[in-house]
C-alpha cells in the first residue's frame, strides 16, 4: 500500500511537471526577440495603432520585446526595412507596390525582398469644398486653386495626381496650395483654395470639422472609380458611409490599403504567430486605436499588392480565405 501511494505521488508530481513545462512553452514560445516597428510621426495616427500592436504581442506572445519607432512615413518606413533598420514597417499599397516593382520614383531600385504581413483599414480620399461652390465633380477643378500635400508629402500627393490624371487634369489646369492637413483645412475656411483634397481614416476629426462648418465632399462617379482601380491597382474603391459623418447618404470615391511588412527573411513562425495574435484580439485593438474598429480578417487580405509572407500566408490558408 505505502509502495502504491509513492508511486502514485511519483506519478502526479511528474505529471504536474510536465503540464506545467507544456503550460510555460505555450506561454512564453520566445526568448529575448526584438521587434521595431517603425510607423509615422508621433502625431500621426500610426504612431499610436504601432503602439497598441506592439501592447498585444507583448502580452499575448511573452518574450517578444516591441519598440514602436517614430518615422517621416512610408518613404521613410521602406529605407528602415529595406536596410534591416526595422522589422515591422507601415507602408501604404501605393508606394509600397511602386518599390517592390522598381517603376515610378523608385525606377531601378526594386526592393523584391518584401512582403506583406497583413493589411489594416485604409482610408479614402475626399475632395472638399465649400457647400454653395460650383465644383460638383473634380473635372471642375480646372482653374481654380487646390489644396494637396506639401513636397514630399507623397501618399496624398501620389493619389490625387492619380485622380488627376483619369480625369484628364494637367498640372498646369490648376494652382496649388501645399501643406499639411490642418494647413489644407485652415486654407479652404480662409478662401485660400477652391478646393482640398485629403486622405484620411472614416472619421477624421479635421473632416468633421469642415462639414460642421460650411463644407462638403465632392463624390466620384463608378464610372471614374473603375478607371482609376483598372489603372492604378494599389487604389480600390471606397465608400465615404453616411455614418461615419452623419451625412445624408453613402459618398462614392477612392482609397488606398496601407499594409503591415517585413522582410522575406522574417522568421516564418514569428510571422505567423504575429498575424495570428493580431487577428485574435482584434477588439482589443480597436480599444486601444478606435479608427481600427471594424477591421475583419478578412480585410487582412483585401487588395493585396505586395506577397504575402509565407508565415501570414500560412494562417489566413488555416481561416480558409486563401488557397
Amino acid at each position: 500500500m505505502k509502495r502504491f501511494l509513492l508511486l502514485f505521488l511519483l506519478t502526479l508530481v511528474l505529471f504536474t511537471f510536465a503540464e506545467n513545462a507544456f503550460a510555460t512553452s505555450e506561454e512564453q514560445p520566445y526568448k529575448d526577440v526584438f521587434i521595431t516597428i517603425s510607423t509615422s510621426s508621433q502625431g500621426g495616427g500610426w504612431y499610436p495603432f504601432g503602439g497598441a500592436i506592439g501592447a498585444i504581442w507583448e502580452k499575448y506572445l511573452p518574450g517578444i520585446t516591441v519598440t514602436v519607432q517614430t518615422s517621416a512615413g512610408t518613404p521613410h518606413n521602406l529605407m528602415l526595412l529595406e536596410q534591416k533598420m526595422a522589422e515591422i514597417a507601415f507602408l501604404t499599397a501605393d508606394i509600397g507596390y511602386l518599390k517592390y516593382e522598381g517603376i515610378g520614383d523608385f525606377e531601378g531600385k526594386a526592393y523584391r525582398g518584401m512582403r506583406t504581413l497583413y493589411n489594416f483599414m485604409g482610408g479614402p480620399l475626399y475632395l472638399i469644398v465649400s457647400e454653395d461652390s460650383l465644383i460638383k465633380t473634380p473635372l471642375d477643378l480646372r482653374g481654380k486653386r487646390v489644396g494637396i500635400g506639401p513636397l514630399g508629402g507623397a501618399s496624398l500627393n501620389i493619389i490625387a495626381e492619380a485622380l488627376f490624371d483619369i480625369y484628364g487634369l494637367k498640372e498646369g489646369d490648376m494652382s496649388f496650395f501645399r501643406g499639411g492637413r490642418m494647413d489644407r483645412a485652415e486654407a479652404l475656411k480662409d478662401g485660400r483654395v477652391d478646393a482640398g483634397i485629403f486622405w484620411v481614416n472614416l472619421g477624421s476629426a479635421v473632416i468633421m470639422d469642415l462639414l460642421a462648418s460650411g463644407f462638403t465632399i465632392v463624390p466620384l462617379t463608378n464610372e471614374y472609380v473603375k478607371k482609376i482601380v483598372e489603372k492604378y491597382p494599389y487604389y480600390v474603391g471606397f465608400t465615404i458611409t453616411k455614418d461615419s459623418y452623419n451625412l445624408a447618404e453613402d459618398i462614392n470615391s477612392i482609397g488606398t490599403i496601407p499594409f503591415i511588412a517585413c522582410d522575406a527573411s522574417f522568421d516564418e513562425d514569428l510571422a505567423y504567430n504575429l498575424t495570428k495574435t493580431f487577428f485574435n484580439h482584434l477588439n482589443e485593438i480597436a480599444e486601444m486605436y478606435p479608427p481600427e474598429k471594424g477591421l475583419s480578417i478578412e480585410d487582412g487580405i483585401r487588395s493585396i499588392v505586395v506577397p504575402l509572407h509565407r508565415g501570414s500566408e500560412k494562417f489566413f490558408m488555416e481561416k480558409g480565405l486563401i488557397q
